[in-house]
Parts: structure tokens; sequence; C-alpha cells
């Protein structure tokens, strides 16, 4: 019968917030509840996720002593929180989320309609230093501060999330609505600068959000801002990889299986397969290559790189090089590549142009060299 009311209750109220443990004495809902969670520390309001680990505002009645059961409510992702429908009595209400401390209120007597804000301390304080757009792409930096001295509490990780829906946050990456940049920083402060491609007449928002090793999955999040309509064209563009074709390689490993090993699996568009120095019958030492011929002319101006997702035992340092008949060479630098890191990552060079490049993996932990995707930035 509980369940039913439960139903019942939802589809006839539409409440804005749904409680996780809805009073199920439909008759003698009279009170409500309208506030705001603050940071202690900024006075700003706390912002959660909309999906998943939401911070959730908690109300124990206190006529029930220890019987009584706990009954939640979610906050919405900016940091308010409201119901209309609450059994009036006297509650102990506190807040749930990623936060070191929160107020606790006692001996609230809710009958009417109360309102009331409630101050917590979060894990991590993360805010946007700074927003500008620089030729076609929104450029970002954001810091973050772990707000304990507790030795066994680290900064798990801290992203910038953006999304054409409001207030991105983690829970909906797997969704494919929301786009994630992740650092995993070492200290316990910090600030990053991440920046990615805008598409003219389209809003994006953007916050960034962090964790820590507490808490489960709880994450702390900065105010969100939306990005501009109109602004400065990109002078690049990442080229389309249609008419690429392999030029030549030191090596590659068939035996990998699946689409991997190969050297046309740098460029297929799946993260999920990768090109493999040979190991099954050789397993030669650095430097390790392959070239492509592009299929075209084009003036390169910039080119990324995603490691073998999940894997830290690729190359550390890598080369590019150009050429205009795939026999001289042009070398554009050497880079330092974070093996540990899933994040595609991109390096800027002098703009040169081209036929063919050559990727070279100068360095690693190990013997072999492997590499997921590589893309072109060349001029418009």
């Amino acid at each position: 019968m509980k369940n039913k009311n439960i139903l019942l209750l939802i589809l006839i109220l539409g409440v804005a917030f749904v409680s996780c443990e809805l009073d199920d004495r439909n008759g003698m809902l009279e009170a409500g509840f309208e506030g705001t969670l603050i940071d202690n520390l900024t006075g700003k309001m706390v912002q959660t996720d909309h999906t998943g680990n939401r911070a959730k505002l908690c109300f124990i009645d206190e006529a029930y002593g220890e019987d009584a059961q706990k009954i939640e409510y979610n906050i919405l992702p900016e940091g308010k929180y409201s119901n209309t429908k609450v059994y009036p009595s006297t509650y102990t209400i506190y807040a749930k989320g990623p936060f070191i401390e929160t107020d606790t209120m006692r001996n609230v007597k809710m009958n009417g309609h109360k309102k009331f804000d409630l101050k917590v301390m979060p894990y991590l304080t993360i805010s946007i230093v700074k927003q500008e757009v620089v030729k076609g792409k929104m450029r970002v930096t954001y810091s973050y501060k772990l707000n304990t001295d507790d030795a066994e509490v680290k900064v798990k990780e801290v992203n910038l999330y953006y999304s054409k829906y409001p207030y991105p946050g983690n829970a909906d990456v797997d969704n494919k609505n929301v786009f994630k940049i992740k650092n995993t920083p070492t200290d316990r402060e910090g600030e990053f600068t991440e920046e990615f491609y805008l598409e003219e007449g389209v809003i994006m928002y953007v916050r960034a959000g962090g964790t820590v090793n507490a808490k489960s999955d709880y994450y702390n999040y900065s105010d969100s801002f939306e990005t501009p309509l109109e602004f400065e064209p990109a002078t690049e563009e990442k080229m389309d990889r249609g008419n690429w074709t392999v030029h030549d390689f030191s090596s590659e490993e068939p035996a990998e299986g699946n689409g991997n090993g190969v050297v046309t699996a740098v460029f297929d568009g799946d993260l999920g397969t990768f090109w493999h120095s040979a190991w099954a019958e050789t397993s030669p030492d650095y430097p390790h290559h392959f070239s492509i011929n592009i299929g075209e002319t084009k003036e390169i101006t910039g080119f990324e790189c995603a490691r073998r997702q999940g894997n830290s035992g690729g190359p550390t340092k890598i080369q590019m090089l150009v050429s205009s008949d795939g026999k001289n060479w042009i070398d554009l630098g050497t880079f330092d590549f974070d093996g540990t890191s899933d994040a595609v990552q991109k390096f800027d060079v002098e703009h040169t142009k081209m036929n063919y490049f050559k990727f070279v993996a100068l360095e690693g932990p190990y013997n072999y060299a492997f590499l997921a995707e590589i893309n072109l930035y060349v001029s418009r």
C-alpha cells in the first residue's frame, strides 16, 4: 500500500523535488520549505550533479526518536531546494554530499512554509579563474583547493566539463551529452588551463568539477557559464582523415588481433584500437615510427595523440616530421607525451606545408611503443 501511495503522490503533486523516501501520510502533508545550500568558505551557492550522486537534504522526524526513518530530498544542481508537501512536525535537518562538514539544524518546526539556508564545507573549492575565446576555441583556466588538512584525503581528479545542456557533470559523461577534459592532480591545490573548439550558433555550458578519495563518487563543482554565440572563427581545423594511407613504418604487430597492432588503427576513429610495435617474432627497441600520406597538400598547425587507453607502458617522448615527397623530412620538434593519461593531447607546431607526416616514438619505459589515435590540425 505504501508503494502505491508513493506513486500516486508523485503523479498528483508533481513536486519539483522527489524524495528518496517519501512520506506516505498523504492527507497531512501541509508543510513546505525552500532554501539554498551555501558554501561556508565562499558564501556562494553549492553546485552539485543533477543525476547520479547529487547532494541531498536530509530530514529526521524527532517525534520518532532513534526509530525515525531519514527522508531525503534532492538538491537542484544550482544549489537550491524546495518541497511543498511535508508532514508538519519537528525535524533535524542536514545535508548529505561531498562535504567535510555540514550545519545541522535541530528542533526545526515545520508548520506552514519555511525558508532556510544550510551551510556546508565542500571537500574541494573549485573556481573558474579566467574564460576567453581564442581563435575559435574556448580557453578556460580554473583552480582547485582541498579544504581539509587530513593527510589521508587526496584529490582524485579535477576536470573541465562542457555540454549543450546546463550543469554538465561527471554523472552524464557516459551518456555522450557531456564532454570531459580530465586531470589527475598530485598537489592539494593548483590551477589548470584547458581549451576546446566552439561551434558557431551553439551555446555550450561549462563548469569545472572534481572529487576526492572519500565520500563515494560525489563531485564538487565550480559556478557554470555559457559560451558566446558569436566569436572570432578558428584559423585551423581538424583534418578529415578519409584519404589517409600508410606510407611506411618501422614495425607493427598484427598478432594483437581485432584490428589492433597495425598502423591503420591510429586513424580509424576508434580510441579502443591501437598501433603497436612488433613483439611476436622480434622486439626492436626505440625509436619506433610510422608515416602517413595524407592524400593532398595541407599546412599543418598542430597534431593531437591519444595513448592506448588504460595502458601507461607507451612512449613518453615523441617527434613530428613532415615532408612534401615522403623522402626528405622537416623536423617540427620533439614533445613530452604524458603516457599516464587517457586524454587526447594536442601539440602546436610551426605552420608548414606538407603531404606526408612521420610520427616517431623516441622514449618510453619499455622497448615497445603504441598509440591509439592521431589527428592533424591544418590551416583553413
